[in-house]
């Protein structure tokens, strides 16, 4: 029993310090796609996934088509697809509208666009698949 309050405490401090933000921006369209029954959820990475972006220079960004077409079929067929980024983890600029302009000019569909994922070396996840796999 005392090892559950631990446990308890460590992730409510976890999710007050660090991994879960509940203030982080979200943006997602109008005509929303929900997932349809046997769809799947889908959080996918925006740069070096769906684009081509050097030392985070994002204005300089080139669109990888053939992931976004891969990534557009799925939204088609009823999954949701939601991008999340650390576009502007580490600066503190912020790259949202950019972001946005960015991935509507590109012909992106999405579910919803979620800003300030955490900056990071290596993500360890149980359903995590590295672009390169999933293709």
């Amino acid at each position: 029993m005392r090892y559950n309050k631990l446990i308890l405490l460590l992730l409510i401090y976890l999710n007050n310090s660090f991994f879960i933000h509940e203030s982080f921006p979200q943006i997602r369209r109008i005509s929303e796609n929900s997932k349809q029954k046997g769809g799947k959820i889908y959080i996918i990475d925006i740069d070096g996934t769906i684009c081509d972006t050097k030392k985070s220079n994002y204005n300089e960004s080139t669109p990888k088509l053939n992931n976004i077409k891969k990534f557009n079929k799925l939204y088609d067929m009823g999954n949701e697809i939601h991008y999340w980024t650390a576009r502007g983890a580490l600066s503190g600029k912020n790259w949202d509208k950019y972001t946005i302009e960015q991935l509507n000019k590109w012909g992106v569909k999405y579910t919803s666009i979620n800003m300030g994922k955490p900056h990071y070396d290596v993500w360890v996840d149980d359903k995590a698949i590295n672009i390169i796999d999933f293709l």
